[in-house]
């Protein structure tokens, strides 16, 4: 089994690379060649154009830190007070709770 690239015949594009046991048993698309691939392997998005590989071009590295939105930042503070307001929620409850322990106490005991 080797591995073939497929090339669009009017870019030189390679648009694929392929595993076959027998290439004269693969249908070939229309407009499109293919060549066994040799030690140098060959990406798709790089050109075979006359025998000579080019690697597709390495992709773009930002170095810039993305600032977040203005919703964004928006909705991280409703968020934080959504946090607070559900811990104060909870703290009520265990107190309410207390209470109702207590006056039932105080109900039973008379």
């Amino acid at each position: 089994m080797s591995t073939y690239i497929v090339i669009d015949d009017t870019t030189g594009s390679i648009v694929n690379r392929i595993l076959l046991n027998d290439p004269d048993q693969w249908e070939i698309p229309a407009g499109h060649s293919i060549v066994e691939e040799t030690a140098t392997p060959m990406s798709p998005g790089g050109t075979y154009i006359d025998g000579v590989y080019t690697p597709p071009p390495p992709m773009p590295v930002s170095t810039e830190i993305p600032q977040p939105s203005p919703e964004k930042i928006m909705l991280e503070d409703h968020e934080l007070r959504l946090s607070d307001v559900e811990t104060v929620l909870r703290d009520v409850k265990t107190r309410l709770t207390a209470l109702e322990e207590k006056l039932a106490e105080g109900i039973s005991s008379t």
